[in-house]
């Protein structure tokens, strides 16, 4: 009786399954491809792309042959592998196993925690878990090898070689003298071993000095610059430092007047160019009962003194803080970053010390820049937050909103530390906002650090990706196909098959102009960032006139 085609399959995956060896496929138009199929997916999906209309299929008997004779096979190539020198060969021989190195010092406490994270997992039961695991091991290797004969010797080495690999970290977490046995010694390993800084956590206070309930964890700043000092790879970009010297040309923030104004930096030569970065973010959803409750503001550091390319590699950005965003507007920033403040004033004023070949060295360092969104900017600045409604919403001049409607291209004088100063008194006087200072940032207590020298730098992915260049991109895109220099269909395609070397490809939305009424782009800062940098050369050919001010424009973007 010939059995039906899900009866026939269902048999040749329980023969890949059991045998391990493999079949070759089974239906004639395919009698001549020798491709033998490892694994029931490779079978599955060769089935559904070949032979997905056809049911012309060959005997059970011969699938059966099939796989006895790639078992015969198989036998007959370790069968030649008689005779080995020793133990280790005939293991890496027959069973693929390869000589594993012992754990690196590093990996014990991460596989550690990888275990105890789990909340499943006690930390005397991490060494019994261990030998489950090797014992498992062990068993899946015989198993897959079950068809070869293995000797004895080779099963113990095989044992050997994982006991070795896991030694340490099994002693590491012995109950009586391990290094990781409970959390006090791990806290204390961690240090020694993993340069760890430990969070500490800060009272906020009102303004009579009486506990409020609130509180928030800081990771001493100092604490973490002397680490990151302690390394020579990073110790050499603060050691002798001296200005660059571009001309009028600006490659990074070291040849702007931030950096080449400051005193500190050009009186001294051993010297730390902090900068700082504030961010909110959700640890629950961003919708529905939970929104805003749990907005945790963040604030991080990197340092200056490393080249552009390192600066924004996330092991060199350390965490300083972390605070529930409510309790900002609830206490201010002031109270907030008190601790912040004293360490960077004493930074500048003091150091750090260290000792380096024998001889002590003296790192002073001061705050160059704090980044975040205009919100955050404002918010830690003492300007307004109201962008819609306020005379004076600019916090590098003092132009009023009358006035840039009548003029967007209008200039007025910079703010300088000597008005800013000014208004922020007067605003205090008052509690009135003046000239869109509401009040004295706490960011000016630092010596060397003003937030009027520019101190609070734009967000280039908020003002621009995230701004104007979405209304301005969908402008221009709508120009140059009402003009005839391209359609619509030639841009989607040519920014979305571009190829950048040493970039991951990013999907740009595509364009739509007909029977839309949106009056920006859509896409994410990376799509948006992606469309600019890709549209110059991907429409170049098509370009009718290069003096055009629209095609100026673009590029200027």
């Amino acid at each position: 009786m010939t059995p039906t085609l899900q009866f026939f399959h269902k048999h040749v995956k329980s023969h890949i399954i059991d045998s391990k060896t493999g079949v070759t496929c089974p239906f004639t138009s395919c009698s001549g491809n020798s491709t033998i199929f490892l694994s029931v997916n490779s079978y599955t999906v060769h089935v559904f792309r070949k032979h997905s209309n056809e049911e012309d299929i060959v005997d059970i008997g011969q699938v059966d042959e099939s796989v006895e004779n790639n078992l015969r096979a198989k036998e007959n190539v370790v069968s030649s592998f008689s005779e080995f020198q020793n133990v280790d060969a005939e293991a890496s021989t027959k069973t693929n196993v390869q000589t594993a190195d012992p754990l690196e010092m590093s990996s014990v406490p991460c596989l550690n925690e990888t275990f105890l994270c789990s909340d499943v997992l006690k930390n005397t039961d991490i060494p019994e878990v261990t030998k489950k695991f090797a014992d498992l091991c062990l068993t899946l290797t015989t198993k897959y090898h079950g068809t070869v004969p293995m000797k004895q010797e080779v099963v113990s080495n095989i044992r050997k070689k994982f006991d070795e690999s896991f030694s340490e970290f099994t002693d590491a977490c012995d109950a009586k003298k391990g290094s990781l046995r409970n959390t006090y010694n791990r806290k204390i390993f961690y240090r020694q071993n993993l340069n760890l800084i430990l969070p500490v956590e800060e009272e906020l206070l009102n303004d009579d000095g009486e506990d409020t309930g609130r509180r928030y964890s800081y990771v001493p700043i100092l604490d973490t610059i002397a680490l990151m000092l302690g390394d020579e790879t990073i110790r050499r970009h603060c050691e002798n430092f001296t200005l660059p010297d571009n001309g009028r040309i600006m490659f990074d923030i070291t040849d702007g007047a931030i950096v080449q104004e400051n005193e500190l930096i050009k009186n001294h030569k051993d010297i730390v160019q902090v900068r700082l970065f504030t961010d909110a973010f959700e640890v629950c959803s961003p919708i529905g009962a939970s929104k805003k409750k749990f907005e945790i503001v963040a604030v991080y550091m990197a340092l200056i003194n490393l080249p552009p390319y390192l600066r924004t590699r996330k092991e060199n950005i350390q965490l300083v803080l972390l605070c529930l965003d409510s309790y900002i507007a609830e206490i201010g920033w002031a109270k907030i970053l008190d601790k912040v403040l004293t360490d960077l004033r004493q930074l500048e004023s003091q150091g750090i010390s260290l000792i380096i070949d024998g001889e002590c060295k003296t790192f002073l360092g001061t705050l160059i820049a704090i980044l975040g969104d205009n919100l955050g900017s404002h918010q830690i600045g003492g300007y307004t937050e109201n962008f819609s409604k306020s005379h004076n919403v600019c916090r590098y001049c003092e132009i009023s909103r009358d006035e840039f409607y009548a003029d967007v291209f209008c200039k007025r004088v910079s703010r300088t530390i000597e008005t800013y100063n000014q208004c922020a008194t007067e605003a205090e006087s008052t509690k009135k906002m003046v000239k869109g200072i509401k009040s004295n940032s706490p960011l000016n207590s630092l010596k060397y650090f003003h937030v009027s020298t520019l101190g609070l730098p734009p967000c280039l992915a908020h003002d621009i990706f995230e701004g104007f260049a979405k209304k301005d991109m969908l402008l221009a895109v709508q120009y140059f196909v009402a003009q005839g220099w391209f359609k619509i269909e030639f841009l989607n395609y040519h920014v979305n098959n571009a190829k950048i070397l040493s970039e991951n490809a990013v999907f740009i939305p595509p364009i739509k102009l007909t029977g839309s009424k949106k009056t920006k782009l859509d896409g994410t800062t990376s799509q948006i960032r992606r469309l600019i940098l890709l549209f110059p050369p991907a429409v170049a050919v098509q370009v009718k006139d290069f003096e055009d001010p629209v095609w100026k424009l673009v590029l200027l973007l």
